[in-house]
C-alpha cells in the first residue's frame, strides 16, 4: 500500500491535491491511501504508516512547511518531500535531505503527476552502497551517508544513527562513489552534498557535529561540484 500525505492548512486544497492523487493511482492501478494534515503539528506527531511523499504547504499557521521539513528530515516516517507555495522565491527555502520538488500553486495535475512519478521511480532505484566490513557485507542507503574518514588502513563511514569500518582506503572509496553526491573534500574525507550546510571554511554538514576540514587542494573542484549538484537540484525542482 502506498501512502502519500498532504499536508495544507486550506481543505479545499487539500481535498483537491488528493482527488489528484486518488486519479493518479487509480490509472497506474496502485493501491493508495491519502494521508491529510491540516498542520505542521499534526505532520511532526505523526507515527502511524510510511509516507512514501509528503505534498508539504509552506505557508501555515504554527509550524510552518520550512520547519516542518528540519523536523521531517529526523523522521522515518516520512520518505521525501514535495513543496507546494504560491510564492516561487520560496524554492531557495526548500532545500533538505528529504526535499524532492516544488510545486507552485494553484496545483496542476501534471506537475503532482510528474513528482509523483519521480518518487516511485526514486524509491524503486533507491540507490544502495555495498560495504565490505569486518563483520561481513553491509548494505547501506546512499542518502543516508553523511561522510567517510580515513581510519589508518581503513575507512569510517558515517550515516544517521551509526559508524562502522569498512575495507578499502579514501581513494577506493572515492572512485567507487564517483557517480553519487559524495565528492572528496580533504586528504582525509569525503562528504554526501546532500547533507551539506556550509563549505567554508569549514565544512559543515547536517545532523552532524563535527566540523570537517576543506583541504587546500580540493577547495576549487569542490566548490564546482557543490555549485552543479545546488543547480541541479534547482531546475529539478522548478
Amino acid at each position: 500500500m502506498i501512502r502519500i500525505g498532504i499536508c495544507d492548512d486550506d481543505k479545499m486544497q487539500r481535498e483537491v491535491m488528493k482527488q489528484m492523487c486518488e486519479k493518479f493511482f487509480e490509472t497506474a492501478g496502485i493501491p493508495f491511501e491519502a494521508v491529510t494534515f491540516t498542520s505542521g503539528e499534526e505532520v511532526a506527531s505523526y507515527s502511524q504508516h510510511h509516507l512514501l511523499l509528503l505534498f508539504l504547504d509552506i505557508e501555515m499557521e504554527g509550524m510552518d512547511g520550512i520547519a516542518l521539513m528540519k523536523y521531517v528530515e529526523k523522521m522515518e516516517t516520512v520518505w521525501r518531500i514535495v513543496f507546494v507555495s504560491g510564492h516561487e522565491e520560496a524554492v531557495f527555502d526548500t532545500f533538505g535531505i528529504k526535499t524532492l520538488g516544488f510545486i507552485r500553486k494553484p496545483v496542476v495535475y501534471v506537475q503532482l503527476e510528474k513528482w509523483l512519478n519521480v518518487a516511485l521511480q526514486e524509491y524503486s532505484n533507491n540507490k544502495t552502497i555495498l560495504f565490505d566490513t569486518q563483520d561481513g557485507k553491509k548494505m547501506v542507503p546512499l542518502e543516508r551517508i553523511s561522510y567517510l574518514e580515513a581510519e589508518g588502513n581503513y575507512v569510517s563511514v558515517h550515516t544517521e544513527g551509526e559508524t562502522f569500518l569498512v575495507n578499502g582506503n579514501l581513494k577506493k572509496w572515492e572512485n567507487e562513489l564517483i557517480d553519487t553526491s559524495i565528492i572528496r573534500v580533504h586528504k582525509s574525507y569525503l562528504v554526501n552534498l546532500a547533507y551539506l550546510e556550509k563549505l567554508e571554511p569549514k565544512i559543515v554538514l547536517k545532523k552532524v557535529t563535527k566540523e570537517i576540514p576543506l583541504g587546500r587542494q580540493y577547495k576549487k573542484i569542490a566548490k564546482q561540484n557543490y555549485e552543479t549538484y545546488i543547480l541541479g537540484q534547482i531546475r529539478r525542482r522548478v
